[in-house]
């Protein structure tokens, strides 16, 4: 179970909680070739924690992926407020007496930032659960265009969307 306050809910019974680290650990000296040329990669600083245990385990170094890529879509899809009509905007400001001033400051996006060296090496993205593959793709793409010649993903857990293939 994701988190670990509502596992007593779930079940009437004592139950035990299963890491997927070591089995993860293992499957990544076993099966990645040259796996010593790898580098660790946090997709975002929530993970580090989490892939620096994997960076620790395996004696690899941690790549953290800082920053986000948002959509323009943000404002459209329920978050924000729609935009007010201009007419009422003129019509408030000139009531009031103020100078007309933007409603709606252009939304700044924080770039992708890549905090650590993937040139020629094997990069192993490391999170807990996949919810949206587009942040994944993304994350490869970043990786892919500093350098790193192979990526891998690694995660324990999945949840399935009818958007998600």
């Amino acid at each position: 179970m994701y988190c670990r306050s509502m596992r007593p809910g779930f079940f009437d019974v004592p139950i035990d909680n299963l890491r997927a680290s070591p089995f993860l650990t293992k499957y990544i000296e076993t099966y990645i070739t040259d796996y010593r040329n790898a580098v660790i990669v946090a997709r975002n600083p929530g993970v580090v924690p989490r892939a620096s245990s994997y960076a620790e385990r395996l004696r690899l170094p941690l790549v953290v992926i800082h920053g986000e890529e948002r959509d323009e879509s943000d404002n459209t899809d329920g978050r924000n407020s729609p935009p007010l009509d201009q007419s009422i905007v003129e019509k408030r400001c000139t009531q009031i007496g103020l100078e007309l001033l933007p409603m709606m400051i252009p939304k700044a996006k924080p770039p992708l930032t890549l905090v650590g060296d993937v040139n020629s090496r094997i990069a192993i993205i490391i999170d807990d659960i996949i919810d949206d593959v587009s942040k994944f793709v993304t994350a490869a793409e970043l990786l892919h265009e500093r350098g790193a010649y192979k990526i891998n993903h690694c995660q324990n857990q999945r949840r399935i969307e009818h958007k998600c293939t």
